[in-house]
């Protein structure tokens, strides 16, 4: 397959400026004040510590509970760190099974324990490109780019779980694809289910192998997200099982409630957008209107990949799925009710795949360039929003990023429906 080469100017811009997110990154790990408020302690390294000395009692609020302030989980994590403001709430909404992933970080100082968390991340994101491009030169070079792109900075600095929950399944789950191995695939997939708003981009490429009449994906995923889900209750016992599931049912009410101190700034899908732009008292009868047009456009996407799929064109198996990633990563914002901004660094190697190949085929060719120039814009809109929140988070206007995002995603169906030369 060919390739697209970056000048080398570009190259030491793009490596240079990831050496600076690292350093400040690093420089800001020394500060507790800082790391206090991170995602990570408060939320993750707290549930390893709790997963770790068996305390499930505290890892989800009690039956009753309306708020997550105050909660067992959150005394915890105000206990386990000292700087962490009194104004600051710790919540965990994750499964069980999450929890007991970060014990063997919740053993480590908190400083190191972000450190090491930091590092498995820039690891997937690295593992992630490389399958993705399937070179170690371009994957590191992917992930020096990466930092280019906002919101995966700011996933790495808070210690986010997209990039292992999200990124490394995705990218995973492609390569054993474009291999042929569309169990296994599938199989890998469900482990999306750790990180549920990734499995958007999924069903994309779920859609996809159906519409090639490959049944092994869909029926892998159903198979591992049921092993999830039975090792979870296995794991925590029919009382915790159920307490996560209230959680779930109180965050979604929490979240979509700007009185509950929700970053309305921070709301980037587009349904949970529209929903905050309008009163609380409203919500109740916006929302099923709402999530059904989220629906209607992640059905529009749908039918684009299975014209995609079925189309008698000269376009490679390797093209088509690597069309339906990048359609699937730009539905993500589209279609999850829930989703912050950092969640979108999660699909870099989606994008990298269109950057650092050149297409194969001639509709290749025709389509290539214009889902470049798609994920060019959707950069520069999402960077430009994240630098707004950095100057005045006041000017940032949710409601018009996710307009923006949406012709995006609206942009790349009309070029994947439109019919390429038969041959």
């Amino acid at each position: 397959m060919s390739t697209f080469k970056l000048p080398p100017l570009w190259q030491q811009c793009l490596i240079f400026w990831a050496l600076l997110c690292l350093i400040i990154i690093g420089f800001t790990d020394t500060m507790p004040q800082i790391l206090a408020i991170s995602d990570y302690l408060m939320t993750f390294h707290t549930a390893g510590f709790i997963a770790a000395h068996g305390l499930w009692n505290v890892l989800y609020p009690p039956e009753g509970t309306l708020s997550f302030a105050g909660a067992p989980f959150d005394k915890q994590a105000h206990a386990l760190l000292p700087f962490m403001p009194a104004s600051s709430v710790a919540e965990y909404m994750y499964m069980p099974l999450s929890a007991y992933i970060f014990a063997p970080f919740s053993l480590l100082a908190p400083a190191y324990s972000m450190v090491a968390w930091q590092l498995t991340c820039l690891a997937a994101t690295y593992w992630g490109n490389f399958l993705t491009l399937g070179n170690r030169r371009r994957a590191l070079l992917a992930s020096a780019a990466a930092f280019a792109f906002l919101p995966f900075t700011l996933t790495v600095w808070i210690g986010q779980v997209g990039l292992v929950f999200g990124l490394l399944p995705l990218a995973a789950g492609c390569y054993l694809f474009k291999k042929e191995q569309y169990f296994f695939g599938g199989l890998t997939l469900a482990l999306l289910s750790l990180k549920p708003q990734m499995l958007v981009p999924a069903v994309f490429l779920l859609i996809f192998q159906l519409g090639r009449k490959r049944f092994a994906p869909l029926a892998a995923l159903i198979t591992g997200t049921a092993l999830i889900a039975q090792f979870n209750y296995n794991l925590a016992g029919q009382t915790i099982f159920t307490a996560w599931m209230r959680c779930l049912a109180l965050s979604d009410k929490i979240y979509s409630d700007p009185a509950q101190g929700v970053a309305v700034h921070l709301a980037t899908s587009l349904p949970r957008a529209i929903v905050l732009s309008q009163p609380p008292a409203s919500h109740g009868a916006i929302k099923p209107l709402v999530y059904a047009l989220a629906a209607a456009l992640l059905l529009a996407g749908l039918f684009a990949v299975l014209n995609l799929a079925r189309s008698k064109s000269d376009i490679s198996e390797g093209e088509r799925l690597k069309f339906t990633f990048v359609l699937g990563a730009l539905a993500l914002p589209i279609v999850v009710p829930h989703l912050f901004i950092y969640d979108l660094g999660a699909l870099v190697p989606a994008a990298f795949s269109i950057f650092f190949e050149e297409p194969e085929s001639e509709a290749g060719k025709r389509i290539q360039p214009g889902l470049k120039k798609i994920l060019l814009a959707f950069w520069l809109i999402v960077s430009g929003y994240c630098l707004t929140l950095v100057i005045n988070k006041d000017l940032a206007q949710p409601l018009v990023l996710v307009a923006l995002m949406l012709g995006c995603y609206m942009s790349a169906v009309i070029s994947l429906l439109r019919p390429p030369k038969q041959v």
